[in-house]
């Protein structure tokens, strides 16, 4: 055959000539070859262990909020208010996962009719809702309004009771921050840096004057939730002393 004239006396075969393979003999040279063949195996392996390292350390290590504090408004709130929100609620509230500390988070869901970007924000309060995970709002009659007429008697009257589905007295659920005189006494002065040069004091205070601090209510079956009771019982009471209930 054609193909075999070709290859007729080409020569002898030294593709798998024994005294041609490169023989590995020392632990450098294994080492050499194992890392020329293996090193993105090992690479790759090694960012897999690094990413569940990290999880399970932020897993292990993350803090569990006692109580979660949710400020339901039009307008945006300043970082620095929130965090004295969050200290005056620690001030008074008890520790409620027995890790031997108080943490309060506060959550703020900014829905001011903007479609686009509420969104974000709904889907945030929708599972925050779902699951009780806020269980004290600080809330403008804006959005009360709307998601009490939404979902009816979603947030309890002044005094923790449940309102019926039909009832429209919005101006009973909650109390007005303006009157918690904790909250009320909160120093909300901050100092902004004008274009021209100098500062300018604002009390932010004006802010949350008007604003309800409100308590879902108790719509969930106790004797089936005996933890969701428990955490709902330690809100009330931080509800009753944020608003002055308690006195």
């Amino acid at each position: 055959m054609a193909r075999d004239r070709y290859l007729w006396n080409s020569g002898e075969d030294t593709i798998h000539d024994k005294r041609l393979e490169k023989t590995i003999t020392t632990k450098k040279q294994k080492r050499e070859n194992f890392w020329f063949y293996h090193k993105w195996h090992v690479i790759v392996s090694l960012c897999c262990l690094v990413l569940v390292a990290l999880f399970l350390f932020d897993m292990f290590n993350k803090e569990v909020a006692d109580y979660e504090i949710a400020i339901l408004t039009q307008t945006a709130t300043f970082d620095e208010d929130r965090a004295k929100i969050k200290a005056t609620a620690e001030s008074v509230a008890e520790d409620l996962n027995g890790d031997g500390k108080v943490l309060v988070t506060v959550n703020e869901y900014l829905i001011n009719g903007n479609s686009e970007k509420d969104m974000a924000y709904i889907a945030r309060l929708t599972n925050d809702l779902s699951n009780y995970q806020s269980m004290i709002f600080i809330v403008d009659d804006n959005n009360l309004t709307n998601y009490q007429q939404q979902n009816p008697g979603l947030f309890a009257y002044a005094d923790g009771a449940t309102p019926p589905e039909d009832a429209v007295d919005f101006d009973q659920i909650g109390i007005r921050w303006k009157d918690c005189s904790l909250l009320n006494s909160i120093d909300m002065n901050m100092e902004f840096d004008l274009q021209g040069g100098g500062t300018q004091s604002v009390d932010t205070q004006k802010m949350y004057q008007n604003m309800r601090v409100c308590i879902r209510s108790k719509a969930f079956d106790a004797g089936q939730n005996p933890d969701l009771e428990k955490r709902y019982g330690a809100n009330q009471t931080l509800y009753q002393k944020l608003t002055g209930q308690d006195k």
